[in-house]
């Protein structure tokens, strides 16, 4: 009389996973069995290479976007202040200057045209509404 042996399917699970863990527990033996299975190993680890590159360049691709976005949505704050401070009657560019101590290329502002002038404000409150967001992350 042959003995009928019951298995539980957690008895199975052990023995998956104990196989499993026994494949997995060198480099050569994962080798071997992955070969005996048909897998090219050398293609395998090129196609994994290439999924990481590509998650990579995909979160590079996210990481502009929401650089782009935070940049547009800053120089817009920039040039709203701007126009804010242009548009007192009591502006005074060299005052500005001197009182926030820009250190400009030109440092004859008092051939500064309009436009210069301007440009030159939403480039500075541009760097530092860029700098207080970077410090607030």
């Amino acid at each position: 009389m042959s003995k009928i042996l019951k298995y539980s399917k957690e008895d199975f699970i052990k023995l998956i996973n104990s196989y499993a863990n026994y494949i997995s527990s060198s480099n050569e033996r994962s080798i071997d069995y992955l070969k005996s299975e048909s897998i090219d190993t050398d293609k395998f680890v090129e196609e994994g290479i290439n999924r990481i590159r590509q998650i990579k360049l995909r979160i590079a691709a996210e990481e502009t976007m929401k650089e782009m976005e935070l940049s547009k949505s800053v120089k817009d704050r920039a040039i709203e202040k701007v126009k804010e401070i242009l548009s007192k009657a009591d502006f005074s560019f060299a005052s500005f200057v001197q009182q926030e101590g820009l250190v400009l290329q030109n440092r004859n502002i008092e051939s500064f045209t309009e436009k210069d002038i301007e440009r030159t404000l939403i480039n500075y409150y541009f760097l530092k509404f860029l700098d207080q967001n970077k410090k607030n992350d």
